[in-house]
């Protein structure tokens, strides 16, 4: 479902993180990439793909 994005900012930043392969390869996104993410003050996450079961 796509929704639209309401903002009175001029400019968003996305952050984007894919090939992830959790739970099967690591139990969670590293720390780092979420620290960075945090610190860019990303407005949305895309997460595109490869979280496994």
């Amino acid at each position: 479902m796509l929704k639209k994005i309401e903002t009175d900012k001029v400019e968003l930043l996305f952050g984007v993180i894919s090939d992830m392969h959790i739970p099967s390869e690591a139990l969670k996104v590293p720390e780092k990439v979420i620290e960075d993410f945090k610190e860019r003050k990303i407005d949305y996450l895309l997460a595109l793909g490869d979280y496994t079961t």
